[in-house]
């Protein structure tokens, strides 16, 4: 059996129920996906986890788009936001927060590894947007985050393909510590590139949606092909 899990992006149950049939191993439950992704209603997560579907549920945990440097009372928010996530039924949380220096905030980070109180804790693509990538990692292992997602570029950018050697550099220096998470734009033999690499946990979105559009539903043949090709 293969070892590769495929994380969705997943927008309501009626998402989550077709990404599990297409094969998905886990969503990442969103909101406000022109804005990069928001936390969900908690309600959204509730139904998504009584369905009963054989998935792990992660929640983004956001509260606006734009940047990633959190005052003291969105940081608040955003504990409350993982303590009714987690009550919801979500395994897990996605968080990210960053300092006004574009380093990984490591006492707020650790904050909400707290209040995750033993749910998976995902560090989103904020880690791309961190000045050092690799001291980043270090700052997250740290903090005792479970995985990071990194597409190897800067939130905000073009859409491109997913940079293969960066992803590769922050697998050999996270190590066995810290899962390295990656998807985004796919091209050529990067899938096996970062397979050999020990990359074992995907993340796609537009990609597993009928035209490549979050104003679309998830397409489970799209979804069951990804599986397939990420082995």
């Amino acid at each position: 059996m293969s070892d590769v899990v495929l994380e969705v992006i997943a927008l309501d149950l009626e998402d989550a129920r077709l990404a599990a049939a297409g094969g998905a191993g886990r969503l990442e439950v969103c909101a406000g996906m022109d804005r990069d992704g928001t936390t969900p209603a908690a309600h959204t997560v509730e139904d998504i986890c009584a369905a009963g579907l054989p998935l792990a549920v992660m929640a983004m945990v956001r509260p606006r788009g734009g940047g990633f440097v959190y005052a003291v009372a969105e940081l608040e928010a955003m504990v409350l936001s993982i303590r009714e996530l987690v009550s919801a039924g979500a395994d897990g949380v996605v968080v990210g927060c960053l300092t006004d220096g574009a380093a990984v905030d490591g006492p707020a980070t650790e904050r909400l590894v707290e209040a995750a109180d033993g749910a998976s804790v995902t560090f989103h693509r904020a880690i791309d947007c961190a000045a050092d990538r690799l001291t980043a990692l270090d700052a997250l292992s740290r903090a005792r985050v479970d995985r990071a997602l990194t597409l190897g570029y800067a939130v905000g950018a073009p859409r491109q393909p997913t940079d293969v050697d960066a992803i590769r550099a922050a697998a050999a220096h996270a190590g066995p510590s810290l899962a390295i998470m990656t998807g985004g734009l796919l091209e050529g033999d990067a899938p096996e590139r970062l397979r050999e690499a020990g990359i074992r946990e995907f993340h796609l979105g537009r990609a597993v949606r009928h035209g490549a559009s979050y104003a679309n539903p998830i397409d489970p043949v799209l979804v069951s092909e990804w599986r397939s090709r990420l082995g």
